[in-house]
């Protein structure tokens, strides 16, 4: 399976690509550089250094969100137009699954994932792990009214150098992980295509979860 993969949800974005066995990536790019006219040239020159082009690619896939609204709306246009012109599916995914490893789903405590929205404002999900797994529905909240449990692990889809993330300078299990095109590539490999439609009516997901096996 041939896949473009963008990721464009966070302040840093990026492109991968993989052809056949081969998988390679863009480094990673601002966001305010991330535009309508910058994302074909990345493109591109991923596509001419595994000696390809867009006719190769079965699918593409993409962060839905939630996320930064203009590098959002950059990456799913984009995505949107090359699905038309090569006849091929868009596969969405939720930042959220993209940000969770595998690793912290088999550990036996709670989870908590904040995505950075604007100002004081972040994209939260709570995920409790025991016998199964309680999935809660992401909600939009206020920094300032989050509550906190410094014994709780926390996954920061930020680096630690931006000054909300200060919040959280008492918690103990905190990891900071970027959503990467990488990790969307290998969550693609998983499912089937036929699952998934060209669909031209496809918008950002703010704060709603996005289930990988529908159409």
């Amino acid at each position: 399976m041939n896949i473009l993969a963008i990721e464009s949800s966070q302040r840093n974005c990026q492109v991968s690509l993989k052809i056949g066995d081969r998988v390679i990536s863009s480094d990673y790019i601002k966001n305010q550089k991330f535009s309508s006219e910058h994302l074909p040239v990345i493109c591109e020159k991923l596509l001419n250094e595994l000696d390809s082009n867009f006719k190769d690619l079965n699918c593409i896939g993409i962060s839905i969100g939630p996320g930064s609204f203009t590098g959002l709306r950059v990456g799913l246009s984009y995505a949107k137009g090359l699905s038309k012109s090569l006849q091929i599916p868009i596969v969405p995914l939720d930042t959220f699954d993209i940000i969770l490893d595998d690793d912290f789903l088999r550990k036996n405590y709670i989870i908590h994932i904040i995505i950075h929205s604007h100002g004081r404002f972040i994209f939260y999900k709570k995920i409790v792990n025991d016998l199964q797994i309680n999935d809660f529905t992401p909600i939009l909240v206020s920094l300032d009214s989050l509550k906190l449990n410094v014994n709780e692990a926390y996954i920061i889809a930020s680096k630690d150098d931006q000054e909300w993330v200060t919040n959280f300078k008492d918690i103990k299990k905190k990891y900071f992980i970027q959503p990467s095109a990488l990790k969307i590539i290998e969550m693609i490999k998983k499912v089937d295509l036929k699952n998934f439609n060209i669909d031209s009516n496809l918008t950002p997901n703010y704060i709603a979860s996005f289930n990988l096996e529908s159409k």
